[in-house]
């Protein structure tokens, strides 16, 4: 059987036994962008095969319409956004191409659907629309069951069929957020209590506990490593005794080069692993669970010594107030694709808070003013900590935001998404 592999992830020193691997990050690969997602070296693949085939009059031969590629782009853009690949000049063309033609409709029919039943305003779809609607929903059926039926949804040419998916994919979601809130808070207390316990600073966490799913490890992971600014493993047990682990690491240790470095030093702990800088996956034999996170542990402090770990927010600096506005907002949009490497602009400026009320048990919405005047705006604060809002004795708060266009019915306004709020 011949077999060819496309891939986007760092080699190992060895590789798989195939008749071809594609992979930009191969050492004799002279193709110049190195972020390509899976679908993006899916589609250069595509390219060359038909570039070849034209050359070979192949299409003629068989009488085949030869394929527009571009009308493919939609996945293409899908598949770069989903996976947090950087947006380096490359993949924003490829991006930017494949949301025009989201946006004008020639897109998979699943999409479409996807979009029409999230009730996103298609023709001002973002990349943080994707990120944080699409993504999630398409990915939600291989996470806790099949991930066919989120395959299915972008194959179908149906509508009434991609209506079904997508109440399938709907019915899963809402089942993943209920296991990822619960597995969630497990986990930070399991934090909380180790922080207690290590009077040092925390380098990071490995977490594992028997009643957790394999399918959300990867987002509670992120959630740990965002909440205490470091490296954390997450760990679910699978068939055989064996555990599979999701790492996610801050930005002053790669990941998967700290996991080489680890199976060199101990080949006999992992089973296989592997990743990008930022995040991997790896298994282990569950007797190993506690050397290996002692070792893990004791390599990624080694990596921090000398470093200062405070997460830093940058801003892109204050806006007046008549700046904070819908226009200034589409200005913003038209100027997209945004997303990794390349990060959505982030204000920041000082407010009174007018009024403020959780909606969707942790989600805070607040009316606000800027100190030297302007518009009443209105902002909303994701997964608030409870602890500390609503609290009606703050009256003003130091607010790092990203300007939103909010579209209710037919009607547009602007909408800040708070991502840092300071009490004053």
């Amino acid at each position: 059987m011949i077999i060819i592999i496309t891939d986007h992830h760092l080699p190992c020193a060895t590789l798989p036994n195939a008749h071809a691997i594609v992979n930009p990050h191969l050492k004799n690969c002279k193709f110049r962008s190195k972020c390509l997602s899976g679908s993006g070296v899916a589609f250069y693949l595509m390219l060359a095969l038909r570039k070849v085939l034209i050359q070979n009059n192949w299409f003629k031969i068989k009488k085949i319409k030869i394929p527009k590629l571009a009308e493919f782009l939609d996945l293409v853009a899908l598949g770069t956004i989903s996976d947090c690949v950087p947006l380096d000049l490359n993949n924003r063309i490829l991006v930017y191409q494949g949301l025009k033609r989201i946006r004008s409709k020639k897109c998979r029919t699943g999409i479409q659907i996807l979009i029409d039943v999230l009730k996103l305003d298609i023709s001002v779809l973002s990349t943080e629309d994707i990120s944080f609607y699409l993504s999630p929903i398409i990915n939600v059926a291989g996470r806790l069951k099949n991930m066919s039926i989120g395959v299915s949804l972008l194959l179908t040419d149906s509508i009434e069929h991609a209506f079904t998916i997508v109440k399938k994919l709907f019915f899963l979601n809402k089942k993943r957020k209920l296991i990822s809130h619960f597995t969630e808070e497990q986990a930070i207390k399991t934090c909380k209590h180790e922080a207690k316990l290590n009077k040092q600073n925390i380098s990071g966490f490995v977490l594992y506990d028997k009643n957790w799913h394999e399918g959300i490890s990867g987002i509670v992971a992120a959630r740990i490593r965002e909440h205490f600014y470091c490296t954390t493993v997450v760990f679910a047990k699978t068939k055989n005794n064996l555990l599979k682990g999701s790492v996610r690491s801050i930005a002053e240790i790669n990941i998967r080069n700290l996991l080489y470095e680890l199976n060199k030093l101990h080949p006999k702990l992992i089973i296989s692993f592997g990743g990008h800088k930022t995040a991997a996956g790896l298994v282990i034999k569950y007797c190993n669970l506690d050397a290996f996170k002692k070792i893990f542990l004791k390599l990624v402090k080694s990596k921090l010594i000398g470093m200062s770990l405070k997460k830093i927010l940058w801003s892109d600096g204050e806006l007046y107030p008549h700046e904070c506005s819908l226009k200034t907002a589409k200005l913003i949009l038209l100027s997209a694709p945004w997303g990794n490497q390349f990060p959505y602009p982030i204000f920041d400026g000082k407010f009174y808070v007018l009024k403020q009320h959780i909606i969707g048990k942790c989600h805070l919405k607040i009316q606000i003013k800027s100190i030297f005047g302007g518009p009443i705006l209105n902002g909303i604060l994701f997964n608030c900590d409870l602890s500390i809002w609503p609290n009606k004795k703050i009256d003003m708060a130091l607010i790092a935001y990203k300007l939103n266009i909010h579209k209710y019915e037919s009607y547009y306004s602007l909408q800040l998404i708070i991502i840092h709020l300071l009490p004053l």
